[in-house]
């Protein structure tokens, strides 16, 4: 299976049904294993056959393993008729898995219109290239949604070269033209070459 996305881990909180809508229970489910064919099929059957319908999901296989991120939305006790089965589900498929319930106000935050942009960076690699641009983006308000980083070989040279690609959202109240004048003062003290385009 091909990575769609590089970075989505985190979780592994205790579920808690507390508050929830009874006909809108949001909950988000973490899984890691082995790759193999199937998985997908095995995570998407188990959801359905407890009321969960898959909103969003994030998937990726790195280094033989498969992990995904999937936002499931369903009625009434949908975070406990999860976790009841969940043992039984990850000896089933040979996953870890990990829940979390999503409140009402988490999902109308993340609702809250921001301008949605792409960023680019490519250097010759080198340790701290993630954490450098992340730093920068956090100094101005800017949330990362999703982040893939890969390696490969420059032309001729043969010199290996790190990618990043991060789809962000920026604040509204920050100016688009002062955040690029601050990306290309960034890229140009760390040799690193970043773009930025709307989506």
């Amino acid at each position: 299976m091909a990575p769609l996305v590089g970075a989505m881990f985190a979780f592994g909180h205790p579920i808690s049904c507390a508050g929830a809508s009874p006909m809108n229970t949001h909950v988000l489910l973490t899984t890691v294993g082995a790759d193999r064919p199937g998985i997908v099929e095995d995570i998407a059957g188990w959801v359905a056959t407890h009321g969960g319908n898959i909103e969003e999901s994030r998937m990726a296989q790195l280094a033989g393993e498969f992990a995904t991120i999937i936002l499931v939305a369903g009625e009434g006790a949908l975070a406990e008729r999860l976790d009841d089965t969940r043992v039984a589900f990850e000896e089933s498929a040979r996953l870890n898995v990990f829940l979390r319930t999503v409140s009402a106000r988490d999902i109308a935050a993340a609702a809250e219109p921001q301008l949605r942009y792409a960023l680019h960076a490519t250097s010759l690699d080198h340790s701290g290239i993630v954490h450098q641009v992340a730093g920068l983006l956090r100094t101005h308000g800017i949330n990362v949604v999703s982040a893939e980083t890969r390696r490969m070989s420059a032309p001729f040279s043969g010199a290996p070269v790190f990618v990043l690609d991060m789809a962000i959202d920026v604040p509204s109240s920050l100016p688009v033209a002062r955040l690029r004048a601050r990306l290309a003062e960034f890229g140009e003290r760390e040799n690193i070459d970043v773009t930025l385009t709307a989506e």
